[in-house]
């Protein structure tokens, strides 16, 4: 029982670290613009069209990724968004160019938008009934909101230990790397596979239904 009662929070608090790491990096030059743009070599302008490139990936990858998300398994989609946030920082960390920034923005926005958004919002309902949907939404919030401060305060002390500027930036993206690979692996153990929940549902009102069957013909 206590082991049943541990795995809605834990499920939540993998689900909320998950969400957070995959959408930092894109969002990285609010934190550190100087850097970041000093990083790339790169002009304001650029600056400002690597946000416009991902923001059509919310336009396009979105729908696209709820489709795919009712069609397929959508945990080994979730967990390959999480590894691929993983590998796409640490080849923009290996070739920091802007067309490789180009490149990169539009693998962070399939990583995340296209497929960790969708199936996020699919797994977080399937975990409590529907009565239930504002408040595990509301626990879900507070979990991406932990996460956000956790995982800002790694980069930032990756940041500072490597003398800031470039090489802290590089540093602190590199943690976030490990980091995706760490997570990767533990949602691959946490998270439950839809196809086994839906086969033990099924077999559970099998079973309910062959007991009332019983208990109707007093067999």
């Amino acid at each position: 029982m206590e082991k049943k009662s541990l795995k809605l929070p834990i499920t939540l608090l993998v689900l909320g670290a998950c969400w957070s790491i995959v959408y930092i990096i894109p969002f990285i030059q609010y934190i550190w613009y100087d850097p970041f743009q000093q990083f790339m070599n790169a002009t304001n302008t650029q600056m400002g069209l690597l946000i416009t490139i991902y923001g059509f990936g919310n336009v396009f990858g979105a729908p696209i990724g709820g489709w795919i998300a009712d069609r397929f398994n959508y945990k080994y989609i979730y967990v390959g968004s999480v590894l691929l946030n993983g590998i796409i920082t640490l080849i923009f960390v290996m070739y920091p160019t802007y067309f490789m920034a180009v490149l990169m923005w539009i693998g962070f926005a399939i990583a995340s938008l296209l497929m960790n958004y969708p199936t996020h919002i699919k797994m977080i309902r399937d975990l409590t009934t529907d009565e239930n949907q504002g408040k595990i939404f509301g626990m879900n919030e507070t979990c991406i909101g932990i996460f956000n401060i956790v995982f800002n305060a790694v980069m930032m002390v990756f940041y500072m230990k490597f003398m800031e500027g470039v090489a802290g930036l590089k540093a602190a993206m590199i943690s976030i790397a490990v980091l995706s690979f760490v997570l990767t692996g533990i949602a691959m153990i946490v998270l439950d596979n839809p196809k086994e929940k839906i086969a033990a549902e099924r077999a559970k009102k099998a079973a309910e239904a062959k007991v009332k069957k019983e208990n109707k013909c007093g067999c």
